[in-house]
C-alpha cells in the first residue's frame, strides 16, 4: 500500500508518500515542505501536493499529524487559523480513509524507529534510540508551540500517549524566572509552558528581560535572537536563550518524572538548530535538578532529534497499522 501522510505544525506542513510493513520503519518519498501561510485551508495545501501525480497514482488512504489536539471530526490546528472536518477534507480528496493523531503523538510513535545517526546526545550517553531496555520515553518539542508526548513499550507492542502537556503551567526555578512569570502573567493571564519553550516562547522571555534589565526592546524574530545569542554579540539576547535553554531542561526533567522515563528525546523545529548551544548551556543541569530523585535523573540518557521528518515517519506507522 502506498499512502500519503501529513504533518502539519503551526508554520510548515510536510508531505510524504509512504509504503512498509508493520513493524518496519516505513519508506518515506516525494518528500516536500510547504507554507502554511500560503494556502487557505488545509485541503488547499494537499491538493497542491498531490497535483502532479496522475489520478490513477493519487493515494487513496491518508494519516495527518496536527499539532493541536484531536479529537471527533473537527481539527483545529493550535497554532495557525486552520480548521477542517476530517469527513468533509477525505471527500473533497476522494480519499478511502483520512485519520489523524496529534503530532507529538505521531513522534513519540516514530521513537524506537530512530537510528542513531537521527539523534545528538545531550550529555554524555550512547545515542542510539533503539535501546532494547527503554519501555518509558517522553519527548519535548519546542517549535512554533511545544509539544509534549510519551510512549509505554513492551517488546514489539507500543502505545503512545496523547499529551497537551505544553499548555501545563509553567514552574519558575529562581527569582528571574519568577519575574518572567510575573510579567508574562500580565500579559496572558495563565502562563503555561509553551508560552516560553516555543518561538514566541523565545521572544517572550526576551522582552520579559529587557523589562527586568531596563534594556531598549527591539522587534526581533525568534531566529534574530537565537543568532545573535548563539554569536554573542547582544547579551540580553545570550541570557534569553540562556534561559530557553534551562527552562528546557527543567521541563524535560519534569516530563521524566511524570513518565518514570528510561530516555528522554528533545524535537521540534527549534534543538537541532543549537545542538552545540544547548550542550554547553544548563539544559542538562536543570533536567537533573530533582532533589531526592538527582541520582536517578543523571542516569536518564536525553537525545536531540536531527532527523527532520520525524512526524512524518509517525503518521506512516499510524496509516500502516
Amino acid at each position: 500500500m502506498i499512502g500519503l501522510v501529513a504533518d502539519i505544525g503551526g508554520t510548515h506542513a510536510r508531505f510524504a508518500l509512504c509504503e512498509g510493513t508493520r513493524g518496519k520503519r516505513p519508506c518515506l518519498s516525494g518528500i516536500a515542505v510547504l507554507a502554511c501561510a500560503d494556502y487557505p485551508s488545509l485541503a488547499d495545501a494537499l491538493s497542491a501536493y498531490l497535483a502532479p501525480l496522475p489520478a490513477a497514482l493519487r493515494p487513496r488512504q491518508a494519516a495527518l499529524a496536527i499539532a493541536g489536539p484531536v479529537s471527533g471530526d473537527r481539527i483545529v490546528v493550535t497554532n495557525h487559523p486552520w480548521s477542517f472536518s476530517l469527513a468533509d477534507t477525505r471527500t473533497a480528496l476522494g480519499l478511502e480513509t483520512l485519520s489523524a493523531l496529534n503530532d507529538c503523538t505521531a513522534v513519540s510513535r516514530a521513537l524506537p524507529f530512530l537510528a542513531p545517526a537521527d539523534v545528538a546526545p545531550l550529555g554524555d550517553f550512547d545515542a542510539d534510540p533503539r535501546r532494547v531496555d527503554a519501555q518509558r520515553m517522553g519527548i519535548v518539542a519546542p517549535g512554533t508551540g511545544l509539544g509534549i508526548g510519551g510512549l509505554l513499550r513492551n517488546g514489539t507492542a507500543v502505545w503512545p500517549l496523547p499529551s497537551e502537556g505544553g499548555h501545563a503551567g509553567f514552574s519558575p526555578g529562581d527569582q528571574t524566572e519568577m519575574e518572567i512569570a510575573r510579567i508574562l502573567s500580565g500579559r496572558f493571564g495563565h502562563v503555561s509552558n509553551e508560552r516560553l519553550l516555543s518561538g514566541p516562547g523565545l521572544r517572550n522571555i526576551y522582552e520579559a528581560l529587557c523589562v527586568l534589565r531596563g534594556h531598549q526592546k527591539q522587534a526581533l524574530s525568534a531566529e534574530e535572537i537565537a543568532a545573535r545569542a548563539m554569536a554573542e554579540s547582544d547579551v540580553i539576547c545570550r541570557e534569553a536563550l540562556d534561559r530557553f535553554c534551562a527552562i528546557l531542561g527543567s521541563v524535560a526533567g519534569d516530563l521524566a518524572l511524570l513518565l518514570f522515563a528510561d530516555i528522554i528525546f528533545v524535537g521540534g523545529g527549534i534543538a537541532p538548530q543549537m545542538i552545540g548551544f544547548l550542550r554547553a548551556s544548563a539544559f542538562r543541569a536543570r533536567f537533573e535538578e530533582k532533589g531526592r530523585l538527582a541520582p536517578r535523573m543523571a542516569a536518564i540518557p536525553t537525545l536531540a532529534i536531527t532527523y527532520p521528518y520525524t512526524g512524518l515517519l509517525g503518521a506512516a506507522l499510524h496509516l500502516l497499522e
